[in-house]
């Protein structure tokens, strides 16, 4: 009987040394996978700046794309208007 005792002793005594060794694996895993995770976190931090910067230059680009296009467009419906006068006044 006390043969049967330590030996479920010893085997409980190997199985809590187990687990613990397993654990402290685990954990040395978690912290690598959270050190991959935080820098994936600050590299994606890093993208969004530069595409917020590329953004604002894109906006930029196209308001003042707009405007110069309205301007453009104002002075050719101009250039038409005097065309036709000068067409106009020839054909007369």
């Amino acid at each position: 009987m006390i043969y049967i005792l330590m030996s479920m002793i010893l085997f409980l005594f190997f199985l809590v040394i187990y687990l613990l060794v397993n654990n402290v694996k685990k954990l040395d895993q978690h912290s690598q996978k959270l050190e991959s995770l935080e820098a994936i976190i600050s590299s994606l931090n890093y993208k969004q700046t530069q595409l917020n910067e590329k953004l604002l230059i894109s906006k930029e680009f196209n308001s003042s794309y707009s405007n110069e296009m309205k301007v453009i467009g104002a002075e050719i419906v101009q250039l038409q208007k005097v065309f036709l006068d000068i067409i106009s006044n020839n054909i007369i």
